[in-house]
């Protein structure tokens, strides 16, 4: 009956030919994937496993057996899948060895947006467009973190640990080598280094973002008395604000990633954005917790983007996602009073507290770092 699907008409003669055909019709829907208007969704049964594309819209759905849900039509490149500004795919070479229902990916070989079902793997209608297949994002920068030489992506400035908190070394679950750094136990700082747009181009960005694959290393969350911060960006040339104690009061200000208090929220590490702003009361930056807790000794795929917005309104833009997922986003940010100090700096940082100091070493592990100036990719 059709080799793609594996539908199969019985001979003539056959006895009892109607089971398969029977059987044909009742794979038809999981296997056919429903082609409508978006409008008529909700005509239609979702299935476990059906698909349905939106042929006005694009949109792609699949079915769990009680409701439609939406996944991207995507947009490639080598890394990710761009799906407007809020939701990203990994790109595989290869299906998982074992996805979980739910689970979607884009086959860059292939081209094709797949998602694994209680009835397993299925492909979705409409991802193999001609930009799907074409698109690739044009980073700025890159640093691979291959080797020693990762320092000259940064060292503009603030340069602390990189000889004594910080390696190059092969770090399992990654392909290469990484970036490792370390806060020694009883002490505060670990690395800080920045790389400075506006003296490298001349110009600074008011948008930027930022991709990058992190892993806290066994023992981090037994270590850690308080807070800390990692990568983000900042615009401080010039001024003391916007960070160590001084607030933005119009000029400086920062926006760093990093983890809460480990006893405001459960086990794990709480990821959050640590932010000087124009309107946070007193002296230190803003902790904003992402909603999401982590777990040692996995690797996740971080994004962060910052658009600044305009000086003296109420409508700066900071996002981050973890794992293609976009676990934050905030669009009323006050950072700055006038123009000047956009985003000067990616500031790549790790800090333990607060006052207090890590009990014992901190260790995390950076890899395959790339910055967009000027907004998404």
């Amino acid at each position: 009956m059709t080799e793609n699907h594996g539908f199969d008409t019985p001979e003539q003669g056959t006895s009892d030919w109607g089971v398969p055909l029977n059987r044909n019709f009742e794979r038809l829907d999981i296997a056919v994937e429903v082609r409508d208007q978006e409008s008529e969704l909700d005509t239609y049964d979702p299935k476990s496993g059906a698909k349905f594309y939106a042929v006005d819209t694009g949109n792609a759905y699949v079915g769990d057996g009680s409701e439609w849900s939406q996944v991207p039509v995507a947009t490639h490149n080598h890394q990710q899948l761009a799906v407007g500004d809020s939701l990203r795919l990994p790109v595989k070479d290869s299906d998982p060895d074992s996805p979980a229902p739910g689970d979607v990916w884009f086959r860059g070989d292939a081209g094709e947006v797949r998602v694994h079902t209680t009835d397993g793997t299925q492909t979705l209608g409409g991802s193999s467009t001609s930009t799907a297949d074409s698109t690739q994002v044009s980073f700025d920068v890159t640093e691979p973190f291959e080797d020693d030489n990762w320092t000259a992506t940064f060292g503009d400035g603030w340069d602390y640990g990189l000889a004594a908190n910080a390696d190059i070394r092969d770090v399992a679950g990654r392909d290469g080598n990484q970036l490792q750094a370390t806060v020694p136990g009883g002490e505060n700082r670990g690395i800080y280094t920045i790389h400075n747009h506006a003296a490298r181009t001349g110009q600074a960005p008011t948008s930027c973002y930022h991709s990058f694959a992190l892993r806290f290393e066994p023992g981090f969350t037994d270590n850690i008395t308080d807070d800390g911060k990692l990568p983000g960006f900042a615009g401080r040339d010039g001024t003391d604000e916007g960070a160590g104690g001084s607030p933005a009061n119009g000029t400086g200000w920062s926006a760093r990633m990093g983890w809460d208090d480990p006893s405001d929220h459960g086990p794990g590490i709480a990821v959050d954005w640590y932010i000087y702003h124009m309107d946070v009361s007193g002296s230190y930056g803003e902790h904003d917790y992402w909603g999401r807790l982590l777990e040692e000794d996995v690797w996740h795929d971080f994004e962060q983007y910052i658009d600044l917005g305009t000086p003296g309104e109420n409508d700066g833009v900071l996002r981050g996602w973890i794992d293609g997922k976009l676990e934050y986003e905030r669009t009323d940010l006050r950072f700055r009073d006038s123009g000047g100090n956009d985003v000067q700096w990616s500031w790549w940082d790790l800090y333990h507290g607060g006052g207090n100091t890590p009990s014992g070493n901190i260790t995390v592990q950076f890899d395959d770092l790339g910055i967009v100036r000027g907004g998404m990719p």
